[in-house]
């Protein structure tokens, strides 16, 4: 596991409640091996088309935000069912921290064993936090996050 101590990046708004499980990684994915890498599959209905094109509609496929190491999100981030490759996939990609208000229990249990730091803030914040970062993508002071404070 990858030891956090500072993390200086860019956050990433996703606007929305309830990303689950299966969003973050398609089920068909979970038989591929752990060795191969898991970024290619993180949202992948949500930014490939069927031909495997991305879809430049979807935040993570446009600059600046492809790399975001930080997730800002709603309520109810990684619920459903308990697959510890979304944390892979997430991890793989380059995500260091995910901020909402709240996780589903088994997703947050996962993120601690694998070294995805969740933060868990209120409602009103998150919402403000994630305006911010798309007013100000491209800020040439990204959000830092100090285990230490």
């Amino acid at each position: 596991m990858r030891k956090f101590d500072k993390l200086s990046a860019l956050a990433v708004p996703l606007d929305e409640q309830n990303i689950d499980i299966d969003q973050l990684i398609p089920a068909r994915f979970l038989l591929k091996l752990r060795a191969e890498g898991y970024q290619q599959f993180l949202f992948h209905d949500r930014r490939f088309n069927t031909a495997g094109g991305e879809k430049a509609d979807f935040i993570l496929n446009q600059p600046p935000f492809r790399q975001a190491k930080i997730i800002v999100s709603d309520s109810n981030f990684g619920s459903g069912s308990a697959r510890e490759h979304a944390v892979y996939a997430l991890m793989d990609y380059g995500i260091r921290a995910v901020i909402v208000p709240s996780f589903g229990s088994i997703f947050l249990v996962n993120c601690l064993k694998n070294g995805l730091l969740p933060l868990q803030i209120s409602s009103a914040l998150a919402a403000g936090l994630r305006a911010s970062c798309g007013q100000h993508p491209a800020a040439k002071s990204p959000l830092t996050l100090n285990s230490k404070n």
